[in-house]
Order: structure tokens, then sequence, then C-alpha cells
């Protein structure tokens, strides 16, 4: 939710800004081993968490109109800091289930970005972007907290209150941003698109419930204007290659030695109002 404002201040030069919400929701569900250094550390458990929370978000950038036909552009997207709360259930063998109050830690990567756009011919225009996104900072890990076992088992064994530590361990990365729209006529217009993002995740850090390796995108669309309305179709496939975990940094051994691949199909669509 993030209204925005724009000013020019030039008639080349134009700047703009954004300032809101960010909401975040996490789920997890599925086997787990505790990681977090304690007594504890290794045990193996069934888990399942939702958390809902809420943070600021701001934005700034600006837009230089270098030639009639050649456009540039930068902006930065700040971190953003989320504290998450809602509920977790442990069901540990030999304890039985619990559950618990949750406190989770979310941040979302700061963001710069650069691009040009150059129209080649009055139908066809090209641009390309370069994102840098801070992913070592954000997610170096995720921190929960966990308190209030409705078990007295848990209570007695656990305390009151216990954290953990879901590591992650991502890098940075920099990824390009090519796209092409060509005007068939004043109502069709035909897209094109290549997204190139490296691999942030560490192997030895891969696991099945976050699917991020996907490097490349490739994706098209299809536009018709009239003079009040306009629709857009658009398609992208993202995959990746296939990674392997020999020694795994999760305890426990669950993804030792495993593979992990992603991929997917996005199909996207819009309808505009002219006023």
């Amino acid at each position: 939710v993030l209204p925005s404002l724009s000013v020019s201040l030039t008639p080349q030069l134009s700047v703009g800004a954004t300032l809101g919400v960010a909401i975040s929701h996490t789920e997890l569900e599925g086997p787990y081993f505790t990681q977090y250094p304690s007594p504890f550390r290794g045990t193996p458990t069934l888990l399942d968490l939702q958390g809902t929370g809420a943070g600021l978000s701001w934005s700034v950038g600006s837009q230089y109109l270098l030639t009639p036909n050649t456009v540039l552009g930068a902006s930065f997207q700040a971190e953003t800091h989320i504290k998450a709360d809602g509920s977790a259930r442990l069901l540990i063998p030999g304890m039985g289930e619990s559950s618990f109050d949750l406190d989770l830690e979310t941040q979302w990567p700061s963001i710069l970005g650069l691009g040009i756009s150059h129209k080649f011919q009055p139908q066809t225009t090209v641009s390309t972007d370069v994102l840098w996104t801070q992913w070592s900072k954000a997610k170096r890990d995720y921190n929960m907290l966990l308190s209030n076992p409705s078990n007295p088992v848990f209570q007695a064994v656990l305390g009151n209150s216990f954290p953990e530590q879901f590591p992650l361990r991502w890098h940075d990365s920099v990824a390009v941003r090519l796209g092409l729209q060509h005007q068939l006529s004043q109502r069709h217009i035909l897209r094109a698109g290549y997204v190139y993002h490296p691999n942030i995740i560490p192997d030895a850090t891969l696991t099945p419930f976050i699917q991020a390796v996907v490097e490349h995108s490739l994706s098209c669309g299809y536009g018709w204007r009239t003079t009040n309305y306009g629709a857009d179709l658009g398609y992208q496939y993202m995959f990746g290659s296939d990674r392997q975990v020999d020694t795994s940094s999760f305890v426990g051994g669950d993804f030792d030695n495993s593979t992990t691949s992603a991929s997917a199909h996005w199909l996207l669509g819009s309808l505009v109002r002219y006023f």
C-alpha cells in the first residue's frame, strides 16, 4: 500500500517517491529439526507456523530525458523491516504437541536500480535495467521466538519461551533485465523480455521450504488499445539449473545429498480505463 508523488523539476528531469506500508505473510509447514544453538538443537519436530506483520516501506526515483528518444532512470527501494506475529504448532516425539505464540522477524532487501530506454524508430523501443539487491543483509537468518506453550510438558522442558533461527546466508545479486516493445499499429503492441538473476542461495542452505533458485525468465506479451480502454496479456517462464547439496548447514541431515530444482509459469492480464 504505497502512495506515491512525482514532480517534473525541468522539462527533462522528473523525481518521485513512495511512502507507505508493506505487509508480509509467512507460512511454513513440514518436518523440521530445531536449529538454534541450545541444548535442544537437532530435536526432530513437525512444524506448522503462520505469521503476519507490517512495516514502513519507502523508495525514491528519478528519470531524465537525455534525448527525445532516450530516457535514463534510477531508483532506490529501502530495506523493509517487518515484525510479524502469529501462531505456531510443534509436534515432538515423546513430548506430544503444543501450540505457541509466534514472533517472527522478516526483512526485505534494499534495491538500487539503473536503467535506460531508447526508441530506435517510432514503433520500436528497447530498454535495459540493472538491479543490485542487498540480500546478504536482509536474508541472513529468519529469527523466531516461540512463547506461551499450551502444553505444560513443553513449558516444563523448554521454558515459557525459546528462540529459533532458520539459516539462510543469501548472497547479494546483480540482475539484468532486457525488454523490447514493438507497436504494430496504433491499437496493437507486441512485447518481449528476458531477465537474468544469479543464484543467491548457497548450496549449504538450500531447502525445499524456499524455492528461490530460478536464474532466467523469458516473457512475451500483447497489448490492445482504443481511445478509452486498453488490455494487456503476458506470459512468463522462470527456470534455473538443478542445484546439488552435499553437506547441508541445516542440523538433522534432512537435506544432505539432495537435489533442488524450481520453475514457474505465469499468466498475466490487465484492463485499463482511460479518463
